[in-house]
């Protein structure tokens, strides 16, 4: 099967033989991900589908393809009105679309429990959000309509108001502060590492500039880092208080660092530490160098090398001064025991990249 295939799909009950119809211009794998994740997550837009997964889990629906469609969004739609019809029409079988119009809600008829509903929340009293440049707006009594004047979207401002979304839009609510949110076109400033202020009005073209992380700025902004590659905030947030167990943690990660750049292997640093398996210390040199504001690739140029890691470049060099002597990389596979010519046509590339760094 095609991972790029259009067109319509069903959702059927395996227990009843009951079936939803969908459709999709993009791909039917990626439209299938998406009600499942929906259903996971008790938030699918269809209550017959999420009451049959929660009843009954997720084997008791099958996914099917009906037809497949070329990637146009008419003949898509016009195609799943088709099968739309076809369900509705037969009296054997149960249809779980709500409306009778492929993507619209056209023909749906909501009861007055769900109208008594939604007149509540617009009439809902809120306590308040924060704009962006600090202006309050409080209280809030037609959220929707607040929504529509300021161009944000209903579903994540009332995430906010509730306290389950830090912001939105730079949006932050009154009742729940947290610490203040980095949007674009606010002003900060960092200090570069030799100790010269730098105004920053656009953190993620400032961090693509200058080839550092967006994620490793705002965090060192925020007070969750001391600095990052060097750079500092130059009004920098008190620091929340670590536990013993933290303070535990980040110096085991600091000892596995300094055996990974002593040249032990993540396997050795794992039986020297007491970790589970060489996951566990892969993960704690990753943890110490993200602490430090280092890369990897920062250490490995003076890591010292293990005895198997000097025998295989050995056999890079070797397989690199072939290359030049003229043979062909089917022969270097052949000569030094490698699966194929790939095989020798990576380690041919790895010894160049080995004699710049030397050279470096």
């Amino acid at each position: 099967m095609t991972k790029c295939r259009t067109g319509v799909y069903g959702i059927r009950n395996r227990v009843t033989g009951g079936m939803y119809v969908g459709s999709t211009a993009d791909s039917f794998q990626q439209r299938f991900k998406v009600h499942r994740k929906q259903l996971r997550e008790r938030r699918h837009h269809n209550h017959y589908l999420q009451t049959i997964f929660d009843k009954r889990g997720a084997d008791a629906l099958e996914y099917l393809i009906l037809e497949e469609v070329p990637p146009d969004r008419e003949a898509v739609l016009l195609a799943e009105q088709r099968w739309i019809d076809f369900y509705k029409s037969n009296p054997n079988t149960i249809c779980y679309n709500v409306a009778p119009t492929a993507w619209s809600n056209k023909g749906y008829r909501r009861s007055e429990d769900a109208i008594r509903r939604t007149a509540e929340a617009s009439a809902r009293e809120f306590d308040g959000l924060i704009a962006p440049d600090g202006t309050e707006y409080s209280p809030i009594f037609n959220l929707s309509k607040f929504c529509t004047q300021h161009a944000l979207n209903y579903g994540n401002i009332y995430e906010v108001l509730i306290g389950e979304r830090r912001h939105h839009k730079g949006w932050t609510s009154i009742i729940h502060r947290q610490t203040p949110i980095i949007v674009r076109g606010q002003k900060y400033c960092l200090v570069v590492p030799s100790g010269e202020l730098h105004e920053i009005d656009n953190l993620t073209a400032f961090a693509y500039e200058h080839q550092l992380s967006r994620a490793g700025l705002s965090n060192v902004l925020a007070g969750k880092r001391r600095q990052h590659h060097g750079w500092r905030a130059a009004n920098p947030r008190q620091l929340p208080t670590l536990t013993p167990l933290q303070i535990k943690n980040r110096e085991r990660w600091l000892r596995a660092l300094g055996l990974f750049e002593a040249g032990l292997t993540y396997k050795q640093i794992a039986e020297e530490l007491a970790y589970k398996d060489a996951k566990g210390a892969y993960g704690a040199v990753a943890s110490a160098l993200k602490l430090i504001g280092k890369h990897r690739d920062d250490v490995l140029k003076h890591r010292q090398p293990t005895k198997r890691r000097l025998k295989i470049e050995e056999k890079w060099t070797t397989a690199l001064a072939m290359k030049r002597s003229g043979y062909s990389y089917r022969e270097i596979a052949e000569k030094l025991n490698y699966k194929d010519f790939t095989g020798a046509y990576h380690a041919v590339k790895r010894a160049k990249v080995l004699e710049a760094m030397k050279i470096e």
